[in-house]
């Protein structure tokens, strides 16, 4: 029997970032776990990449590995978050934010697949894996913060990253130090929701 795809060791990562998104989306009502699950989710798509060049592909495997990289993306990055948006706030203009958001996040992808060897330093608009810290540093103020306005600033904050997705800034991709900061952020953003 035969399938197709490829699944070899320059992939596993990114099917298990998607595993770890679709573990927060059945956790949405704990917040903990779905943000943690949603940092996991970030930090597999930060490393997927430089795990899979260190292995010999061809040029179908790359391809491959680009499409999944982004079809991967639209679950843990813009369908979790929208969905956690929705659950989260019962107000009417969340359907129109948790939208945009995916809207935007799907434009960005889909640039960034026709894109993605134009420029191998920077990139065009914010890519979709920063919510993966973003939303989660943002939800630290439901401990921390003054809840009466933590439901409209959620709304604004999905519609900010929305149009950062999608704005051309240009964006320098993180070096070495970057990948050490992300990752040593994540570790703490994660130590404080397993803590409080």
């Amino acid at each position: 029997m035969k399938f197709i795809g490829y699944y070899n060791k320059t992939v596993w990562l990114s099917y298990f970032g998607m595993l770890s998104a679709l573990v927060g989306i059945y956790h949405i009502q704990n917040l903990r776990i779905a943000m943690i699950c949603l940092i996991i989710s970030g930090i597999a798509d930060l490393f997927d990449g430089v795990v899979a060049r260190r292995f010999k592909r061809s040029e179908s495997e790359k391809n491959f590995g680009i499409q999944l990289d982004s079809l991967v993306d639209t679950v843990s990055f813009l369908l979790f978050p929208a969905v956690f948006l929705l659950h989260t706030l019962k107000i009417p203009f969340a359907i129109a934010a948790a939208a945009l958001y995916v809207f935007c996040g799907i434009t960005r992808l889909a640039w960034f697949n026709i894109t993605t060897y134009e420029n191998i330093r920077e990139f065009h608009g914010m890519p979709v894996t920063y919510a993966a810290l973003i939303i989660p540093l943002f939800n630290l103020t439901k401990f921390f913060g003054i809840k009466s306005f933590y439901e409209p600033s959620l709304c604004a904050l999905y519609v900010i990253i929305s149009l950062l997705f999608v704005l051309d800034l240009k964006i320098r991709k993180p070096t070495i130090a970057g990948y050490v900061f992300f990752s040593l952020l994540a570790i703490i953003v994660t130590g404080v929701y397993i803590i409080f």
